[in-house]
């Protein structure tokens, strides 16, 4: 049994897909251009909210983009899969978050 951990940073009042990104985002260039087009197309795809109705189904349709785009040959494999694969520990944002929490024992 494999067990993904993650940590809202406490200042942090976003959704989880959105701290993610920006992790990536934060440690790579090349991957921080890509969710940021990734995003601009969320946002104007459907400019008038016929289908991305809620905030929560724009913002898990940000992620959606980037995980297709980074792993398209995989892209209809369940997220959970996707995600156990991606090495969080190596993301300068979640190392942090993570030293917050071993500051406070």
């Amino acid at each position: 049994m494999e067990l993904l951990l993650l940590v809202i940073p406490f200042e942090d009042t976003r959704a989880m897909e959105t701290f993610l990104l920006n992790a990536i985002a934060n440690d790579s260039a090349y991957d921080a251009e890509i969710i940021r087009k990734g995003n601009q197309f969320v946002e104007e795809v459907d400019k008038e909210r016929k289908h991305l109705t809620k905030r929560r189904y724009i913002t898990k349709s940000k992620f959606d983009v980037y995980f297709s785009i980074r792993t398209a040959a995989e892209q209809f494999v369940e997220r959970q899969n996707i995600l156990k694969r991606v090495p969080w520990e190596q993301y300068s944002q979640i190392q942090e978050e993570f030293q917050k929490l071993k500051d406070l024992t």
